[in-house]
Formats: structure tokens, sequence, C-alpha cells
């Protein structure tokens, strides 16, 4: 999302949200290699902080709804912490208050099952 729209990328943190990592090209992280995982995070992140100015703070693992042992290693080592579809990210994400705005519009639905 954050490539092709990074206007979208950037209000979701001016609004106070947090932008997380779901690896660069969406293939499935626990199968791969430790260089590999690492090359999909990092590329990512890398990606992210370019765009937006940081990496943010979420790692969640695509094509599986847990990352694997040696993939949450990779993911803390490039500074994220890991979260599955049961983390809750409301109590331990700081928020900041949005600014005022006199219009909202919705970022579009996601199609990833995990």
């Amino acid at each position: 999302m954050a490539r092709r729209a990074p206007d979208i990328a950037r209000r979701i943190l001016d609004g106070g949200h947090d932008l997380g990592n779901h690896t660069l090209r969406h293939l499935a992280i626990n199968a791969m290699s430790e260089a590999d995982a690492e090359a999909e995070i990092r590329g990512c992140a890398d990606r992210l902080r370019r765009l937006t100015g940081s990496i943010g703070t979420w790692f969640r693992p695509s094509r599986t709804p847990t990352a694997s042992a040696l993939v949450a290693g990779v993911a803390r080592r490039v500074g994220y912490r890991t979260s599955s579809p049961t983390t809750s990210t409301r109590s331990t994400t700081p928020r900041r208050a949005p600014p005022p705005s006199p219009a909202r519009s919705s970022a579009g639905s996601a199609t990833d099952p995990w």
C-alpha cells in the first residue's frame, strides 16, 4: 500500500495511527531462509522509512497467521514487535490525537485473509 499510495501512508501516520510491516512482496515468509526473510522484512522497512520517515512498530507475517521463531527473531532484530490475528495493539500502541478535519475518507478494505 505504501508504495502505491505514499500520500495515504503519510495521512495514516499524521492521523495518529501506526503503519506496520507485512513484508515487501507478500510471500510465504515462514518458508524462507533466514537471509531471505530478513531481506523481505528489511526491504519493507526501508521502503516505509523512505516514504514516511518511520519503519512502523509492528510486523505481521505474510501468508501465515503467526511468525515462526526464526521469522519473529528476524523481525525483532530489524526493530519490530510481532503480531498475529489475535494480537491487540490497542493498549500498547501510543496514539496521537488526529488533526481536525472537515471530512473523513475511508482507506478501503483489505483483501488479505491474514
